[in-house]
């Protein structure tokens, strides 16, 4: 958040929406201090660990759980516009004799698309549906 607050410093802003920025980014330096008074560890966050015990948590068979690994870090290099995950899906054509280059194809298809949606969304609900158990108890 805070470096989205940053962004929108340098973007013109009328004088209520900045006094509310101004507000907004107090109150999220206030509220990292009480996180950070209350920290009992130096343990970081890891959003792939995390994802790799919800995983672990929500889908029962060794194939699914694998798969949702997978996708998070292809989702994650797709997102970080690293290109090795794009490299995964080209179909490479042969090279060029004379330049050495061949043409490589990435089409776009729905399982791409909805693989990972379908994932997160089984993740979210197991993930819901346990922080309602939670709730429910004394």
């Amino acid at each position: 958040m805070d470096k989205y607050y940053g962004f929108l410093e340098s973007t013109p802003l009328d004088a209520a929406d900045r006094a509310s920025l101004v507000d907004q980014r107090r109150w999220l330096t206030e509220r990292r201090g009480d996180v950070t008074s209350i920290r009992t560890t130096t343990a970081t966050l890891n959003l792939t660990e995390i994802i790799g015990a919800a995983a672990d948590h929500a889908f029962l068979d060794r194939t699914s759980r694998d798969a949702a690994r997978r996708l998070w870090r292809e989702m994650s290099a797709d997102a970080h516009v690293l290109g090795w995950s794009l490299f995964q899906r080209t179909t490479f054509g042969p090279a060029e004799r004379r330049t050495g280059v061949g043409e490589g194809k990435a089409p776009g298809s729905l399982e791409h698309v909805a693989e990972p949606f379908l994932a997160s969304y089984r993740l979210l609900k197991c993930g819901w549906s346990l922080f309602d158990r939670r709730c429910e108890e004394p």
